[in-house]
C-alpha cells in the first residue's frame, strides 16, 4: 500500500492546530495496477470534521506528499492548496505580483531530504515577509509538481520536507514520509 501524507495548517485555536507543526493524514491511496498503468484510488478519508472555516485573513496551507515507487525508482508528487501571506519585494518594498492562484514560488523556499544523505533545495526569490506595521495580504496558492529519485540500495528511507512562507508559524511547515525500497 502506498500512502499520501497531508500537512494542514490553521492558526485557529478552535481546531487545536498551529500553523507549521501539525501533520494530519487525510487519505490513504491504494494503487490500482492495470498492465503497465498505475492509477490511484482514494477511498478512505480520515479527515477531522471541521466545525468552522478559517477566516479570509487567516493563512491555511495544505501540502500533500504522494508517491509511486517501482523498485528503487520513486516518483514524488507535491501538491499545495490554501493561502499564505503575499511577500514584499526586497528592492522596492511593494507586494510582489503573483497570479491567482499563485504557484509554490510565492513561498520563501523549500527543502526536501531524501533520507539517503541527498537533498533538493529551492531558495525563494528576492522577497521578504511583511514587517510590523505593513499590511498582510492573503493570497491563494494552488500548485503541484513532481520529483524523481532513484535510490542506490534497498532500505527504509525517511523523506523530510519543509516549505517556508509568510504567515506560517515560525515561517514554515514541515513533515516527513517514510518509504521502504526493495
Amino acid at each position: 500500500m502506498e500512502h499520501v501524507n497531508v500537512y494542514q495548517t490553521d492558526d485557529r485555536p478552535l481546531l487545536e492546530m498551529t500553523v507549521g507543526c501539525n501533520v494530519t493524514l487525510l487519505a490513504e491511496i491504494e494503487p490500482v495496477h492495470l498492465d503497465n498503468f498505475i492509477a490511484s484510488r482514494s477511498d478512505r478519508l480520515a479527515a477531522p470534521t471541521v466545525s468552522a472555516e478559517p477566516t479570509a485573513a487567516t493563512p491555511a496551507l495544505r501540502i500533500a506528499l504522494a508517491y509511486q515507487r517501482r523498485n528503487r525508482d520513486l516518483l514524488l508528487t507535491i501538491t499545495f492548496d490554501g493561502a499564505v501571506y503575499n511577500p514584499y519585494g526586497l528592492n522596492d518594498n511593494t507586494l510582489v505580483a503573483y497570479p491567482t492562484p499563485a504557484g509554490r514560488n510565492i513561498g520563501m523556499g523549500e527543502e526536501l531530504t531524501w533520507g539517503d544523505g541527498t537533498e533538493y533545495t529551492v531558495s525563494g526569490g528576492p522577497q521578504r515577509c511583511a514587517n510590523p506595521g505593513e499590511q498582510n495580504v492573503l493570497h491563494q496558492v494552488k500548485d503541484s509538481y513532481q520529483l524523481h529519485k532513484k535510490y542506490k540500495k534497498s532500505g527504509e528511507y525517511t523523506l523530510g520536507y519543509t516549505y517556508f512562507a509568510c504567515g506560517l508559524t515560525g515561517g514554515k511547515i514541515s513533515g516527513s514520509l517514510t518509504i521502504k525500497v526493495p
